[in-house]
């Protein structure tokens, strides 16, 4: 009986198996292209947060923790851009983290992002900042003129980093050779003017921006005010005063708060009350500001009233600067023993500042028992305090007294120790 064989099925075309070889490895392709695609959807996701985060830091006033964040980035593999960079180098600078902003800077130029207009822009905005405690100022140059295409952000970059570091006349020609200025060039030359005190100059800065037609922004009218206030420039104010009347979205409580401050130091009361009363917006500073200007004319009441007030009506819990002024306010008008009353009725430990309104009081009102009495109540010294008690001391010294605040001696006849004795000797 012949055995019955089975037969191989013929193989498949070679046509057929490239295609189907093909369609497997376009099937793995698109596997991988779609697993690639998720890792690099995640990674964006991850950095877009950590970016997120890092720009949050800043906006909160939170600059150290921005360069954790960076850090943090770094950490886990994600690749920090082009929009990550002028973020942190402001925090860098900021924070006043000279090392961490040279470890970011290298970084830049790592990435090859060096050329990118906005990382230099704050780059030398950060050198500028560092310049003001470490001499990098050069930096900051060097960065500059680098720069082929220079943008306005640049140019104000380096006029407010000099400004910041009091070198006002060496801004102000980068200012006058700028082609093109925006508000923000103006403000940084304003600014720079007033903290380096010359109030005069920032006003006359204004008075050009104004004739160029550049419509100043509640930030720069702010730093204005600020000059007018030092100088009573009190028809300037008004200006702009009537000029935020005009434009009521720009009030707020910090432009508010300088408008009661211009008014109080340019002597109008009424105004400065007007300002107040019509506020919708009333910070702590705010509240400070009108105490001070209130202890600066010598009215206890009001000043007393508005202290009282903060709490009750606007549940604002006064503060140590509240509490200052107050105590300023009282010692002016010579109530002393009020002063010091209230100065042991506080909530919290007294600082410097209001030790040294009661000892100016003392010293005014020529009460040598008072001054030694506040000197022995001091637990802590401060710098302030003892500058206030030098002067105290010096201004009160009596004909014949080769010291002051004499040290009283111990049960054993010993002088007793410390910062007040020492400071006792004139």
């Amino acid at each position: 009986m012949a055995l019955c064989t089975l037969e191989k099925p013929p193989l498949p075309p070679l046509s057929t198996v490239i295609v189907f070889a093909m369609l497997l490895l376009s099937a793995l392709d698109v596997q991988e292209r779609r697993k690639s695609t998720i890792i690099k959807w995640r990674l964006k996701r991850r950095e877009r947060i950590l970016g997120e985060n890092l720009k949050g830091c800043l906006d909160n006033n939170e600059p150290f923790k921005a360069t954790s964040c960076y850090y943090e980035m770094v950490s886990a593999n994600s690749r920090p851009n082009k929009f990550t960079y002028p973020t942190l180098l402001k925090a860098c600078g900021i924070a006043e983290a000279t090392k961490e902003g040279v470890q970011v800077h290298a970084h830049v130029i790592k990435q090859g992002l060096s050329g990118d207009g906005h990382i230099r822009s704050s780059g030398i905005q950060m050198y500028a900042t560092f310049g003001h405690m470490c001499g990098d100022v050069d930096s900051a140059k060097e960065l500059f003129e680098k720069m082929e295409d220079r943008s306005i952000g640049s140019w104000n970059a380096m006029v407010s980093g000099l400004a910041k570091c009091g070198m006002v006349k060496e801004a102000r020609e980068l200012f006058d050779d700028m082609s093109e200025k925006d508000e923000i060039s103006w403000s940084a030359m304003i600014d720079g003017y007033i903290k380096g005190g010359y109030y005069k100059e920032a006003l006359e800065v204004f008075n050009v921006m104004q004739i160029e037609e550049i419509r100043p922004r509640k930030f720069v009218l702010s730093s204005v005010l600020a000059a007018c206030a030092n100088v009573g420039a009190l028809d300037q104010g008004r200006w702009i005063h009537a000029y935020v009347k005009k434009n009521p979205d720009f009030l707020d409580a910090v432009l508010g708060t300088a408008l009661v401050d211009m008014y109080m130091k340019c002597g109008r009361l009424d105004m400065a009350w007007d300002v107040f009363e019509t506020l919708k917006e009333k910070e702590v500073f705010t509240w400070n500001a009108m105490i001070c200007g209130l202890a600066m004319h010598g009215l206890v009441d009001e000043g007393l009233r508005n202290m009282e007030s903060m709490e009750k009506v606007y549940d604002i819990e006064p503060e140590m600067e509240h509490y200052g002024c107050v105590v300023d306010l009282l010692g002016r008008a010579g109530l002393l023993a009020e002063a010091e009353e209230l100065i042991f009725s506080m909530p919290m430990e007294p600082n410097a500042a209001v030790w040294g309104a009661l000892l100016g009081a003392c010293r005014i009102h020529g009460n040598a028992e008072l001054g030694e009495r506040v000197g022995r109540f001091c637990s802590s010294w401060s710098t302030k305090i003892v500058v206030d008690m030098h002067y105290y001391q010096t201004s009160m010294r009596r004909p014949g007294d080769g010291m002051m605040l004499q040290s009283e001696e111990t049960d054993e006849g010993e002088e007793e120790s410390g910062p007040f004795l020492e400071l006792a000797m004139i």
